[in-house]
This record gives structure tokens, sequence and C-alpha cells, in this order.
């Protein structure tokens, strides 16, 4: 007999019911994360200020619920898949809608995304026509799954959701929608795209068309919750609204988890079929050492030839120093997701390996990471060093991976808020985006100097504990707990963890 529960890679399917609920981990049938493993994970102050807030949401019977517009492919889908089973864990009724996939609307939605982030072509803008596809999708979405009865956005009264968290900037219409059949009710929008805009940008730019759009319907929200390093000063939106909350990962799922040896290995080899299924190298596990690079979700090809001239220079210095270690590999890798090809990359990489580094061929690795999520555990488990470039969505998140792994690890970006975590660590730099010499030079003080640290198992502590899914949580449950009592927040560029330590004392 077929056992249809699980699909490519022993992964379980997603399940996902008529009205877009997300029914994690088989309804929660499959036992991943407890409440104890959560709690484990902070300190005792943070958990503290966890139940704080829990408790006067069970107490009123809060419920939740969350809209976004995918389950997987990124950071954000992972987080709100941990947020909401560890509210399970819990006892909260938090509940993840996901809207009706659609290839033309999944177009218009990265095309949104890149005019936000300002990497889309100048000639690039969001059409009339556009605009009115992507609200007629949310309406749709709204009327035939959300409004039925007892649906999340009927009214409180009515059975619907207490507050609405808005994941995503293309369903910004839905603050209006909830709005509309209950107007006390608090919506919170949420991103972790890293959108810069300063008042010096222009007022006319493809940029300003998709922030007024998206702000003509966003302006009923209540609270506006940018990821850090997210900088938002635009005229149209209050500061007043506008907090600011921190990366994090779990350290229970499949990406970060604790694996034993055997279990990496098995996964070492599924990912060294894909490899010669691909026709490039592969990694003998676990014997080869690697430097792993992380390329951004929409790889660039002038930031692949960085890392290789770093790499090159680095082989002479190596050679030059007669060491006695063998010379790590260099494994080039893109997270495979729906929304971009990477094929074009490859092509030029291999291209232009094949004509100026034939010496070094045989220790380059290129491969798309796929499902599950345990194969990229075990490279970045197994990895001597690892190598970031920036991607305006997911790049703190994979900062955290590695830093969780206790990696030496060079990145593209300055530390920011992200600092606190590494402050005495030496094998964490930064590294312009094409500056070879200085990734060359980061390579050998690192990994034939001796100066690799190995500093994984990080324990509890008042640093890491904002970085974690219990000590995110603590954002959205003092949000949730407070606006649903008629207060009103206004964070005025603010993160709003510190609010919720300020409100958790001033309640004691």
């Amino acid at each position: 007999m077929i056992d249809r529960s699980f699909g490519v890679g022993n992964v379980p399917y997603l399940d996902i019911d008529n009205h877009g609920v997300v029914n994690i981990d088989a309804s929660f049938h499959i036992h991943l994360a407890e409440a104890k493993g959560f709690q484990s994970s902070v300190t005792p102050q943070t958990w503290s200020l966890v139940q704080n807030y829990v408790a006067d949401l069970k107490q009123r019977n809060i419920r939740i619920a969350i809209f976004g517009t995918t389950t997987q492919g990124n950071a954000n889908a992972n987080a709100t898949r941990s947020l909401v089973r560890l509210s399970h864990s819990l006892g909260i009724d938090m509940r993840w809608y996901i809207s009706d996939p659609s290839s033309n609307i999944a177009y218009l939605v990265e095309k949104m995304r890149k005019l936000l982030h300002g990497s889309a072509s100048p000639q690039v803008n969001l059409s009339s026509d556009e605009k009115l596809q992507l609200l007629n999708w949310v309406y749709r979405n709204a009327k035939f799954h959300w409004l039925c009865p007892n649906g999340p956005l009927r009214s409180t009264q009515q059975g619907g959701a207490h507050v609405v968290i808005i994941d995503d900037a293309s369903l910004s219409a839905l603050a209006l929608i909830s709005k509309h059949h209950d107007s006390k009710r608090p919506v919170i929008f949420r991103s972790n795209q890293h959108i810069s805009y300063s008042l010096s940008e222009s007022f006319h730019s493809p940029q300003t068309d998709v922030l007024d759009f998206i702000w003509s319907t966003l302006k009923h929200a209540d609270i506006l919750a940018y990821q850090a390093p997210s900088q938002i000063e635009y005229p149209c939106i209050p500061r007043s609204k506008v907090g600011y909350t921190l990366a994090s990962v779990d350290k229970f799922d499949g990406v970060n988890k604790d694996m034993k040896d055997w279990d990496q290995v098995v996964y070492g080899r599924q990912f060294n079929v894909s490899c010669r299924d691909s026709g490039t190298t592969t990694i003998n596990y676990p014997n080869d050492k690697y430097i792993l690079v992380e390329m951004a979700t929409a790889p660039l090809v002038e930031h692949a030839l960085t890392v290789l001239h770093a790499y090159k220079e680095y082989y002479e210095l190596w050679k030059s120093s007669a060491s006695p270690e063998h010379l790590p590999k260099l494994l080039l890798c893109v997270r495979q997701t729906h929304s971009h090809d990477s094929g074009d990359f490859f092509a030029s990489i291999t291209s232009h390996i094949a004509l100026h580094m034939k010496d070094l061929q045989g220790s380059i690795v290129m491969n798309r990471i796929k499902p599950p999520e345990q194969v990229w555990n075990t490279l970045l488990s197994k990895a001597e060093l690892v190598i970031l470039f920036y991607d305006p969505e997911d790049y703190e998140e994979r900062f955290l991976e590695a830093v969780h792994k206790g990696k030496a690890v060079l990145r593209t970006e300055p530390l920011g808020p992200y600092g606190s975590l590494v402050e005495n660590r030496t094998n964490v730099s930064t590294v312009g985006v094409a500056d070879f010499h200085a990734m060359s030079q980061s390579l050998f003080q690192n990994l034939t100097l001796g100066d690799h640290q190995d500093l994984c198992n990080f324990p509890p502590s008042n640093a890491w504990d904002e970085f974690t899914t219990a000590g995110n949580s603590v954002n959205w449950f003092y949000l949730a707990s407070t606006l649903t009592k008629g207060k009103c927040i206004e964070p005025n560029g603010e993160y709003i963890y510190r609010l919720a330590q300020g409100r958790a004392k001033d309640t004691s």
C-alpha cells in the first residue's frame, strides 16, 4: 500500500483546507516541538515575559489570524510555521491562512517585491491594470474563503478573529476588508522585506508608486511592523504606527535542529545524488572540508565571480603557505524557490570556471538546494566557513542560521542590530560585495592560519533570546494582548520587543 502522507524527500504534504487554513504538522498530529522545548531555548526572564502575555490571551480566548501568500520557500513562512506551532503548544488560538495560488498573480507579487526592494529595472512599473488584478485577487480570496460563516474576517461577534496579521504587502487590501467588517478589530502588518526609503528619494519613481498603492489600503492598519534593518521614512506613513522587529530562527525546525552524524551522512549523500544528476563535482561526506557560499535567492553572476576570484587568490596563498591541510572545496549554493529560475546563472558560472579556472574545476561544487530542509542543515553543519551575499529577503535569517551553528561567517552587509550576538567573536566579519582581495584574506586567516573557532551550541542568553521563536513571539503576543483591550500603541520607530518588556514591567 502506498503511503500518500509524504512526498519527495519524505517531507509531509502540505495540508491546506478549503478555507486556506494551513494545518501545520498534519493538524499537530506530528509532534516536532513541545512547550518545554521552547522554554529551554530562552532564559527564564524571557519565558516569563512570554507567559505574561500568553496568560492574558488564553483567559480572554483571543483568536489570532495570520494571512500570507506562501507556506514554504522563504524564512518568513518558516517563522510563521514556528510561531503557530509555539502558540498551539501554549494553548493560544492562532491560525495561518494562505491565499489561492495563481501563476499570473505570483508574477505580479514578485514584480511588486522587486519594485519595493529597488532591484527592478527603472523602466518597470506596476500598471493600473495590474493593480486591479491584485485587488480583485485579494477580494476574491476574502469573499470565498475568509468571509464565510465563522470566517476569520467576519466580525468577532460572528466568530471572526480578534486580531488580524497581514504577512505580505500584496495582501494589504485585507486591512480595509477587515476594518469594514469589524472597525474595532486590530490589524497588524508585518514585513521581513528589507525596504529602505528616505525622504531624498524621488516622489515619482516606480518604488514610490508601489508604496502609494500599498498605503492606499494599508493605512487602515493599526501597526506596521518592519523587520530591521529596514528604514521607512515615507511622508504618507505616520511614524507613530511604525515599529521594528528582528529576524529569528527556530532551533527545532529542519534547518536548525541538531542532527546525528549518521543522519548528516544520509542527507549529504542525497545532496551528492543531485550533484551527479546536474553534472557537477560532489562533496565526500563527511571527510571533505568546504566553504559554503549562499547566493541570493535571485543570484547575480557578478557576486559569484567575486567569490571565484577570491577562491583563486586564496588557493595561491594556500599553496605558498605549504599548509599540510587539504584545500577546502568551494560550494556555491542557491536555495531553490518557485519564483526564481537560476539556470542562466549556473550556465554562466560553469562557462567561466571552464575557461579561467580549469586547475580548480574539481574543487568547485555548484547546485540548487532542494527539499527537505535537512539537506541544507547538513551542508551548513559541516561547512568550515559561510559566505553570505545580500538578499532583500531572508538575509538576516540565513545569517542567524550560520551563527546558531557556530560557523565563521563573511557577510556583505553591516551587522547592524545583529552585532550584539557576535560582539565577542573574531570569526564573523564584513567584506565589500566586490572586494575579493579582502575575502581571500579572510579565508586564509580563518581556514589556513588557524583562527577558525568552533562556537556551536549557544546556551540561552539575553543576547540570543530575541532571535528565537519564543523571543520573537513576544512581539506578536504583546501587540495582540494590548490592542484587543482597546489600548493604543504608538511604536514611533521603536523596537516592539522593548515596548513589550516595558509594558510587562509596568503591569508587574
